[in-house]
C-alpha cells in the first residue's frame, strides 16, 4: 500500500523530530536527568525505530522528498547500509538524478552485486550508455563479484559499439547464460542494432527455449535490415510451433507490407489485429496507418485514424505525413490544426513536417508562421534538425534569401544544413550559387557525406559542369559511396545530361540493388540522347528484374519516342500505362503525348489531343504546341494558343 504524499511528509518530519531525541539522549548521557526527561527520550527512540524506512522508500517517489529522506538516513547512520543504500541509488535513479544517484553509491562502503546492478541499471535507465558500460568494467575489475543476468540483461541494452557488445557476449559464454533466452533475445538484439544479422541469427538458431520476445527479435532484426523473406520464414516457423502474434509481431510484419508492395499480407495482418483486439494497440494502429499510406490507400489509413480510441504524436505525425505524401497538404494542414485545438503538444518532428507541408502549399505567410512559432520557442537554437527544415521549407518556396538567412543564424552548420541550402539553391535555378556553396562547405571542417552530393549533383547537370561532376564522382569513389543508390542515379542524370551515356551506363551497371529511379534514369539518358531503341531495351529488362514502372516510367519513354519522332510506338506507351500497369496519365504525359505529335508535324492532331483531354491542360502542354506552330509557321493556330496560354 501506498503511503499518501501529505502523510510522507509527516512521517519525514517525525523522524527529524525524533533525531533530535537521540542528540539531546546523547547529550543527557554524560549528565544527571530527571526520571521524566529520560522517560520521554526512550519512548521517541523506540518510536525511531519503528520507523519503516521501507515505507519511506515506497512513498517518496518524488523527486522534493528524495532527498530529505537522503539526508535523514545520513543522520541516522544508515546511509551505508547496503540495502537501504542501493534502494536510494535507485529512488535517484527514477527521478532521473544520477549524480545523487552515483553520490549514494560511491559512499557504500561494501558494495554487493545487487548494488553494482542497480547503479548500470540506473544509467541504462537514463540513456547514458557510456557510463554503464564504464560501470560493469569497474565491477569486473575492481571485484571478485561475477555479474548475473539481471546485470548483464542491462549492460547489452547500453553497448555503443560492435566491441562493447561482443566482450559482452564473452561473459555470457564464461558465465554460462547462453540458454537463459531473456539474455538470448538481448544478444539478437544487440547484433542487430549493428546490422550483424547472421550472428544474430546463429544465436537465434541455438536457443533450446524460444519465448514470444526472442521471436519478435528474430523477426525484427530480419525487418530493420530489410530481408523480407527471411523474416516471413521466420513468422511461418513461429506460427507453426504455435506461438501466437502480439502487438509487435504485428508491427514488424506489417513494416515488411510496403517494401514487398504487397497489400494482401497487410490485409491480412489487419483482419488479425482486429479479431485479436489488438487493433486497438496504438503501436498496432500506427503501423496500419503508416502501412496503408505506403501502399497509397489513403482511405484506409483515415478510416483507422477516425477509429483510434486513443492517440500518441506518433499517430498524428503518421497520418499528416500520409496526406502529404499523396499531394494533399490542404488535408493535412486542416490535421495540424485540429491537434492544436485539441491541446496537443507538439514536438520537433511535427514541426518539421508543417515545415515540409507548407513548402508543398506554396503559402509564404504561412511559412513565416512556422519560423515565428519555431523562433519563440528557440527549438533552431536548441536543434539544427529543426532549422534544417525550416531552411529548406523557405528553399521550396523559393525564398533562397530568406534560407540564407536561417542558414547564417544556426548554432551548428552540419552536413544535413549545408544540402538543404544547396538544394534550395539548385531548386529554384541559382546553380551556379549552389555549386560555390558546395565549394565552400567542402574547404569546411563538415563531414560531406552522400547527401551532400546528392543535393549539388542536380546543379552540376543543369549547367552541364561535366568537370565538376566528374571531380565528385572521384570523391565518391574514394569514399566507398560508390554502391550508393540514389548518390549513383544523380551521377547516371548528370553524365547523361553532359552527352557521356557510356560512363552513366556502367555506373548503372556496376549498381547493386537498382530501384525504380535508377531504371527510370538510365531510360531517360538513353531518352535524351536520342537512343530510343536502347531505352525500350531497358524498359523491357526492368520488367524482367521484376521492377514495377510508375508514372515517371512513362514520362521517360515518352519523352524518348518524342525525341525519335516515334508517333506510333509513343500511342502504344500511352495506352499501355493505364492497360497494363494500372497507371492513371497526368499532365506531364499529355503534355509529352502532345509535344511527340507536336514534333512530328500533326498540328491538328494535337489540338484535337488536348481538346479531348479529361483534364484542364496547363501551361506545360499549350507551350508544347506552340513552339511547334512557330517551327511549322502555323500563324493561325499560333495566334489562338496564345490567347489560350496569356489566360492560363
Amino acid at each position: 500500500m501506498t503511503i499518501p504524499f501529505f502523510y510522507c511528509r509527516h512521517l519525514l518530519s517525525r523522524c527529524s523530530r525524533l533525531l533530535l531525541y537521540q542528540r539531546l539522549s546523547l547529550a543527557f548521557s554524560t549528565a544527571p536527568a530527571s526520571n521524566s526527561v529520560r522517560s520521554s527520550i526512550n519512548r521517541h527512540e523506540n518510536a525511531l525505530e519503528a520507523v519503516s524506512f521501507n515505507l519511506l522508500f515506497l512513498s517518496c517517489a518524488r523527486t522534493g522528498l528524495v532527498k530529505p529522506l537522503h539526508a535523514l538516513l545520513l543522520v541516522s547512520g544508515r546511509a551505508d547500509d547496503v540495502i537501504l543504500a542501493t534502494k536510494l541509488i535507485n529512488l535517484y535513479a527514477d527521478t532521473n538524478d544520477m549524480a545523487s544517484s552515483r553520490h549514494a553509491f560511491d559512499r557504500i562502503p561494501e558494495k554487493n552485486l545487487f548494488s553494482w546492478s542497480t547503479m548500470i541499471s540506473g544509467y541504462a535507465k537514463n540513456s547514458l550508455h557510456r557510463e554503464a558500460v564504464d560501470c560493469f568494467y569497474d565491477l569486473i575489475s575492481s571485484t571478485a563479484l561475477h555479474p548475473d543476468s539481471f546485470t548483464l540483461l542491462c549492460i547489452l541494452k547500453c553497448c555503443e559499439g560492435l566491441m562493447d557488445g561482443t566482450k559482452f557476449h564473452c561473459w555470457v559464454l564464461k558465465l554460462g547464460f547462453e540458454n537463459d533466452f531473456s539474455i538470448g533475445g538481448s544478444l539478437i538484439r544487440m547484433y542487430t542494432k549493428f546490422g550483424v544479422v547472421n550472428d544474430a541469427c546463429t544465436i537465434f538458431q541455438q536457443m533450446p527455449v524460444r519465448d514470444l520476445a526472442a521471436w519478435n527479435a528474430m523477426l525484427s532484426a530480419f525487418c530493420r535490415n530489410a530481408k523480407p523473406v527471411e523474416a516471413l520464414a521466420v513468422l511461418q516457423e513461429m506460427l507453426l510451433e504455435g506461438v501466437k502474434m502480439d502487438d509487435a509481431t504485428v508491427s514488424s510484419v506489417l513494416s515488411l507490407c510496403a517494401p514487398m508492395n504487397n497489400l494482401c499480407l497487410g490485409r491480412l495482418m489487419h483482419v488479425y489485429a482486429t479479431k485479436s483486439g489488438l487493433v486497438w494497440d496504438v503501436c498496432v494502429s500506427n503501423a496500419l496507418i503508416s502501412m496503408y499510406e505506403k501502399l497509397d490507400c489513403i482511405w484506409d489509413a483515415r478510416q483507422i485514424f477516425d477509429s483510434m480510441m486513443h492517440r500518441d504524436l506518433v499517430t498524428w505525425n503518421t497520418i499528416i505525413t500520409a496526406y502529404k505524401q499523396n499531394n494533399d497538404p490542404l488535408t493535412a494542414l486542416s490535421l495540424f490544426t485540429e491537434m492544436k485545438e485539441i491541446g496537443i503538444q507538439f514536438d520537433v518532428p511535427i514541426l518539421v513536417n508543417l515545415a515540409s507541408l507548407v513548402a508543398q502549399s506554396g503559402d509564404v505567410d504561412s511559412a513565416r508562421s512556422v519560423h515565428g512559432f519555431v523562433l519563440r520557442r528557440e527549438w533552431i537554437l536548441e536543434d539544427d534538425f529543426t532549422g534544417s527544415a525550416i531552411l529548406d521549407m523557405y528553399a521550396k518556396l523559393g525564398r533562397s534569401n530568406y534560407a540564407k538567412y536561417v542558414f547564417d543564424g544556426m548554432t551548428a552548420q552540419d552536413v544535413i544544413s549545408w544540402s538543404a541550402l544547396i538544394t534550395g539553391f539548385a531548386q529554384t535555378g541559382l546553380a551556379d550559387e549552389a555549386i560555390e556553396l558546395f565549394r565552400t562547405m567542402a574547404q569546411s571542417d563538415v563531414l560531406i557525406d552522400d547527401r551532400a552530393f546528392v543535393s549539388v549533383l542536380p546543379a552540376i547537370s543543369s549547367v552541364r559542369a561535366l568537370r565538376e561532376g566528374v571531380t565528385i564522382h572521384g570523391k565518391t569513389v574514394r569514399l566507398g559511396l560508390q554502391s550508393n543508390v540514389f548518390l549513383g542515379t544523380c551521377l547516371v542524370d548528370m553524365y547523361a545530361k553532359c552527352g557521356r551515356i557510356d560512363e552513366a551506363m556502367h555506373i548503372f551497371e556496376e549498381i547493386p540493388g537498382r530501384n525504380t529511379f535508377m531504371w527510370n534514369a538510365i531510360i531517360s539518358a538513353h531518352g535524351i540522347n536520342g537512343k530510343s531503341d536502347k531505352a525500350f531495351v531497358l524498359f523491357q529488362e526492368m520488367q524482367e528484374e521484376g521492377i514495377k514502372p510508375d508514372q515517371v516510367t512513362y514520362v521517360c519513354l515518352l519523352s524518348a519516342c518524342s525525341r525519335a519522332g516515334l508517333v506510333d510506338e509513343g500511342h502504344n506507351f500511352f495506352s499501355r500505362m493505364k492497360k497494363d500497369h494500372g497507371i492513371e496519365p497526368n499532365l506531364k504525359h499529355y503534355a509529352c503525348m502532345v509535344d511527340l505529335l507536336s514534333r512530328a508535324g500533326h498540328l491538328d492532331a494535337a489540338f484535337d489531343f488536348i481538346r479531348d483531354m479529361p483534364l484542364s491542360p496547363d501551361a506545360n502542354v499549350w507551350s508544347s504546341l506552340l513552339r511547334a506552330c512557330t517551327v511549322h509557321k502555323n500563324v493561325n493556330m499560333k495566334s489562338f494558343i496564345s490567347d489560350d496560354l496569356l489566360q492560363i
